[in-house]
Parts: C-alpha cells; structure tokens; sequence
C-alpha cells in the first residue's frame, strides 16, 4: 500500500558484507556496495551484530578541531568505539618488526597512546628508552630536547653514572674519576650529607647545586639516610643568615623606615651622629636586623615600640623571643656589638635622645 514504509529484511549476503567490511570502508564505499540500503541503518544493523567503528576518524579528517573540542569528542567516545590491533599482529609489528608506537598508530589511523595502551593490554613488554633509540640516528635537535627531559632526574644504578649525575648506588670509582674530571662531585656516605646538612647548615637547595643535582633529590637522600630534617622555623632562621637570602628579601620586600625611626633619621643628620639606616635588611647580625648601626664602631642603636616590645603595654600576649630586649642585646652582645635602646615615646625630647647617643658613643 501507497503511504506505507515496509521494512527489507538482511540477506545473509548482506550481513557477510557488513561483517566484513564495515570497519574498515568509508561511507561512500559501504553505500556503493549495500545498494538500497541508508547509513542509518547500516550503523543499527552493524550495532546489533556487535560491530564497532570509528565513525569520528573519518568525519574530522582534514578538519581543523580546538582542543577543548578534541577533549569533549573524547569522552563522549570513550569506551564506546574501540580500535582492534589484534594481539598477534601487534606482537610481530612492535617486537619483531621493531616498530615504534607512532609508526604503528599511522598503519591504523589512531594514536600512539592507544597503541600504547593495546601493548599494555596484551602484556607485551615495552623497550626501554635505550633500546628504542638503539641504532637510531637523533638528529642535535631531538638530543637536545632529550637531555632537557632528563635533566635532573635521577640514575638507575646500571647506567654506572655515566653523564656524572649522582644517584642512590654508590658511584663506581672509573665514574668518580670521569665526574671529577667534569668538575663535578659526589657524596659518598651518610656521614658526608649530615655534614653539610646539619653541621654546615647548608639548605638541601645549596648542597643540590654542590652535587649538581636537583633539591628535591636531596631531600629524597635525606629521606633514605633517615636524616631529620629541619622544621620551617629553623630553616627560615638560617636563611635569614644568609645575606644573599637577605639581599633578596630585602629587594622583595621593599621595607620603608617607619615614623619613629624617620623621626630619628632626620635627628641622626641635623646633629651629625655616625649612624646609618639598615633596618631595611641591609645589614643582618646572627638572623637580626638592627635599626641603625655605626658607621665605624661595633654599636647599634634599636627604636622599641610600647605597643609591640613592652610587656606591660604591649597588644600581645607573649613577645615574640626574638623581639625582646634581653634577647637583642644578648644575641648583639655576641657578636661583639654594644646596644642602645630607645623607646618611641621618648623620641620627642631630642636633647634627651642627643645626649644618651653621645654618652653611648663615648662610653
């Protein structure tokens, strides 16, 4: 009857067509050769016989996708079309034939990660780095972005240190001698790393640039030798030591005198006293930043706030012990200089504050 569609059943010709070649002819050839029947129902009639294509690789060839596009056709994807590389071809073209993944992946129309992934599937044994650039000739270019990926990582024991990079086996004594001649050098015990660490203070990042390695290697020895290792409070007391870590931070953070001690600056001048101006960090004494020190002498002068230095007064609870008189001085004292202490509430009597800087000087 005129009006109604009737539906034409699959002739097992036909299923031998489809099963044949649906995954690997394109639209055009499989319409040509299934005379009669739409794509629409080549697809539903190869979904029921458990067929499986990759209906996207044909419609992006040549068309030029965004990655985020790339990434969201991916996941609706996954899991749902599959690339078949049967086990025993993938054996003799990766392992007889040497065929990389990428040359592989081309033979198929896919990616080397998911020829990759097939390998790893199938339980074929993947070539080391080595082995697959075995024979082959690297142009200075790929060598060069080679060396830059492996740079800092860490040797297996069986390379014997041949580019001079330590790692957790002891290095032989030919590779010791081709290290020194390279101007580079090893540790060899435990012993030798607790040193540096703890009785030279040296931060895992200066014993990583003595070693010629990366810091985080360092702190992976530590962490084998079962060195303990510094607690932040310390490790930042011992930075603060460090005048090229001071310089820094002092550049970073760009610290401006505040009202009290630009009172007494401009006092400092107008009577001609010797001191200059380094509570900006230029100048450090065992971890400390005075306020002012002296331009010939070992004496330093410090500015105290009430709000922030005097017990009684203060808005804390408990005085940082850096911050506290006794510990200034004593830590100043060490060091060989003599200290004075000014409170900023008494900074407005500048006869006073003249004469207590002069009777310091000359006392």
């Amino acid at each position: 009857m005129e009006g109604i569609k009737t539906y034409k059943y699959w002739n097992d010709n036909e299923i031998n067509l489809i099963k044949n070649f649906y995954m690997h002819y394109e639209k055009k050839g499989l319409l040509s050769i299934l005379q009669g029947r739409s794509w629409s129902s080549i697809i539903h009639k190869a979904n029921k016989l458990g067929l499986t294509r990759e209906r996207f690789r044909s419609w992006s060839k040549g068309k030029q996708l965004s990655e985020t596009h790339k990434r969201n056709i991916s996941k609706a994807l996954k899991g749902k079309y599959k690339i078949n590389i049967p086990n025993n071809i993938l054996k003799h073209l990766y392992i007889d034939k040497k065929l990389s993944a990428t040359k592989i992946a081309k033979l198929y129309e896919t990616s080397a990660g998911i020829v990759l992934d097939r390998i790893n599937e199938y339980g074929i044994k993947r070539r080391t780095r080595s082995e697959a650039l075995k024979g082959r000739i690297i142009s200075d270019k790929t060598k060069l972005k080679i060396s830059k990926a492996n740079k800092g990582r860490r040797l297996s024991p069986s390379t014997e240190f041949k580019k001079g990079h330590p790692a957790y086996a002891y290095p032989t004594k030919e590779c010791i001698e081709k290290a020194q001649k390279a101007n580079r050098k090893f540790f060899t015990s435990k012993n030798e790393l607790e040193r540096l660490y703890h009785h030279e203070k040296l931060s895992s990042s200066e014993i990583a640039k003595i070693m010629y390695v990366t810091k985080p290697t360092v702190l992976d020895w530590l962490s084998k030798y079962d060195i303990k290792t510094r607690t932040n409070s310390e490790s930042t007391e011992i930075s603060w030591k460090n005048k090229e870590y001071v310089l820094n931070q002092s550049i970073a953070r760009a610290i401006q005198p505040n009202k009290p001690e630009r009172q007494l600056i401009e006092l400092l001048k107008r009577e001609g006293l010797p001191f200059s101006y380094v509570g900006d960090w230029k100048v450090t004494i065992e971890g400390l930043c005075p306020d002012f020190i002296h331009k010939n002498k070992k004496q330093v002068i410090e500015i105290f706030g009430r709000a922030y230095h005097d017990p009684e007064r203060s808005f804390l609870k408990n005085i940082p012990l850096k911050s506290q008189e006794a510990t200034r001085k004593a830590v100043f004292s060490e060091a060989g200089y003599d200290t004075l202490i000014l409170w900023d509430d008494k900074l407005d009597d500048e006869i006073e504050v003249v004469e207590k800087i002069r009777r310091f000087m000359n006392g």
